[in-house]
């Protein structure tokens, strides 16, 4: 027993932030801009370290955007984190334009926030050569010689990525990292009683594995996660990809299950879309 109560307090230890001046404050909400059309829209922008290890002398911005709760005491916040290329504000924009979304019937017992990560925000974009980017190299290699230059393509690639956006940013971009960032703004939102200051979570994607390196590091503060489309990183390379294959094998025959049972409608029709 003794065991798991250290255990507790050693995984509080590590995701408790460190008090500082600049990541330890409120969230400061205020009208979003340019300004939302939908109502109970705020925004609000929030700076973490670049490096939770060092001495906190140096921030990047998290751009946050939440939508108030229905009800005037709410159980809590659902927290809706980006992913590569993918805005958590924007995905939350496309959920207020959308009535029929599930998602907004949340609203009734809780607020909803949008986070924009680092090196997603408008704030500590990563920034690469494009030209390079969308040069095109073989990703199965079928020999020694096309490895080789798919390897020296990629190594290449993130090199002028990390001179382009800076080494501070670029050097701590690693997954464990985005959820410290997550977990002081849930720790900041002081607006709500501390009982409802729990990590509710929707995570879609690589939303889903920022969720997973949260859990795996802390669960006193977890309320209702959910994790869609998640990729198992702890598994080899070998056993990720045959779960891929098996997922993507298994949505295939569903989908031709689908199309025969509804022979009046045509498949080719979806892809066009």
């Amino acid at each position: 027993m003794y065991q798991r109560i250290f255990g507790v307090i050693l995984s509080l230890l590590a995701f408790t932030p460190i008090a500082s001046s600049q990541s330890n404050k409120p969230l400061k909400w205020k009208e979003c801009d340019p300004p939302s059309p939908y109502p109970n829209v705020q925004c609000a922008k929030h700076p973490v370290p670049y490096d939770w290890g060092s001495g906190l002398s140096q921030y990047t911005t998290m751009s946050v955007m939440r939508v108030k709760s229905r009800t005037e005491k709410p159980k809590g916040t659902i927290f809706l984190p980006s992913g590569p290329n993918r805005s958590g504000t924007r995905l939350l924009k496309k959920y207020l334009g959308d009535n029929s979304s599930a998602a907004m019937e949340l609203l009734d017992e809780y607020h909803i926030m949008g986070l924009d990560v680092r090196g997603i925000s408008d704030h500590s974009p990563i920034k690469c050569n494009a030209t390079r980017w969308n040069r095109r190299v073989p990703s199965m290699p079928k020999n020694l010689t096309q490895y080789n230059r798919m390897q020296q393509h990629w190594r290449k690639i993130a090199e002028e990525c990390r001179e382009m956006t800076g080494e501070l940013l670029f050097d701590h971009m690693d997954t464990s990292t985005i959820g410290q960032d997550i977990e002081n703004v849930r720790y900041n939102n002081w607006e709500l009683p501390s009982k409802n200051r729990k990590m509710h979570m929707i995570g879609l994607s690589w939303g889903a594995q920022i969720g997973l390196a949260y859990v795996e590091k802390i669960s006193a503060y977890m309320g209702n996660i959910v994790l869609d489309g998640i990729t198992d990183h702890t598994q080899g390379p070998i056993g990720t990809i045959m779960a891929e294959s098996a997922a993507f094998e298994t949505t295939l025959k569903h989908f031709f299950d689908w199309t025969q049972a509804n022979t009046h409608v045509d498949p080719t029709s979806i892809w066009r879309r």
